[in-house]
């Protein structure tokens, strides 16, 4: 409720580090310079989400035991027998709970989706490592072709003279 937070990131932010998940094979050495800021900052979102969603489960549990000791404070009143099951279906029913476990099932979610993105930057590093590898193989095989080429114009050259 008075919970201030300074997290750094939002839906589009999310949203923005998603779309950079895309490897432009055209653009390697771009995608190669700016994957360890972005996986950055998608663990930092991560990190920021799950601090959110600690904080409402939290919440929750606060609310949970407000709820609990009114409902039993009036069963006593009202001469009910308490039994745990009777007071956990009235905490289920009571407005406060539910709007605290439905920011709490938010948060989780959100925390969610930001691990998921954090693990794909961390899959997309090594997917980078191994198309650099590949692209630096082709160079190379192109150069050793060329002076292979190279060699046998020269020994034909050479049987010509």
């Amino acid at each position: 409720k008075g919970y201030k937070t300074d997290m750094k990131y939002d839906n589009s932010d999310y949203i923005e580090l998603r779309k950079g998940l895309k490897i432009d094979p055209d653009d390697l050495d771009l995608d190669i310079i700016t994957q360890a800021q972005q996986a950055y900052h998608a663990g930092e979102g991560f990190a920021l989400a799950v601090s959110i969603r600690d904080k409402k489960k939290f919440d929750l549990k606060v609310e949970e035991a407000k709820v609990s000791k009114d409902i039993r404070e009036q069963m006593s009143a009202d001469g009910e027998r308490i039994t745990e099951a009777l007071v956990d279906a009235s905490i289920q029913r009571e407005q406060y709970y539910q709007w605290a476990y439905i920011a709490f099932l938010d948060a989780n979610k959100t925390a969610d989706e930001w691990q998921a993105l954090r693990e794909a930057y961390r899959d997309r590093r090594d997917m980078l490592k191994e198309l650099n590898a590949r692209q630096r193989s082709r160079m190379y095989d192109d150069v050793a072709d060329a002076s292979e080429r190279k060699e046998a114009r020269e020994r034909f050259d050479r049987k010509r003279v």
